[in-house]
Order: C-alpha cells, then structure tokens, then sequence
C-alpha cells in the first residue's frame, strides 16, 4: 500500500465540528443570523400571539408532516366544525337556558 492511496483533506478540520471535505461544500456549516425562521414567533403584539398559536396547532395536529393541500383540506375541515359549533351554541343555548331559569322560577 503507497502513501498515495491515503490522502489528507485540502483544508484543515476546523476546531469544534468535524467536517468531512466531501461534504463540506454541500452542508451549510453557518446559520445567517438574517434566516430565523423563527422569526415570525418572535413578532411583537397580536401577530406574534396569532403565530405562535398557529405553530402550536400544526404540531399538536402534525400539520407539519402533510402535503401543503391536505394540511388547507384538514384545516379549512376543522373551521366548518368549529364555526358550525359556535353557531348551534348561539342559536339553540340561550333559549334552553332560558326555559331552565323559567322552570326554577328565577325569570
């Protein structure tokens, strides 16, 4: 076996990280601090707030894994039940709780 058949990386490992030479060009080894991408997480007010809450959602869901078409199906989906909830509440409590105030004879 030559000496030749073992060669040494053209660059130096850098300290810390070891980074093979044959990859070193593929992998971007520095974050720019300019890419957050958690950025919009960190917005100041009610967009920072309605972020967080929406990233919340897509991971206790796993929204995160689905196509970009299942994941509007599976929410536009739950929004139909949510506001067809909201809206048999509005219409059919406030009568029932109405007909219990008048059977305890407090109205």
């Amino acid at each position: 076996m030559s000496s030749g058949s073992m060669s040494s990386p053209a660059s130096p490992v850098p300290t810390g990280r070891y980074n093979p030479p044959c990859c070193s060009a593929a992998i971007k080894t520095t974050v720019d601090p300019s890419e957050d991408i958690f950025a919009k997480l960190k917005l100041p007010g009610w967009r920072g707030r309605f972020n967080r809450f929406y990233f919340s959602m897509l991971i206790h869901t796993t929204m995160l894994i689905m196509e970009p078409w299942e994941a509007r199906l599976f929410t536009s989906v739950m929004m139909c039940i949510l506001l067809m909830s909201l809206y048999t509440f509005f219409v059919y409590f406030p009568p029932y709780v109405l007909q219990m105030l008048q059977y305890v004879r407090v109205v």
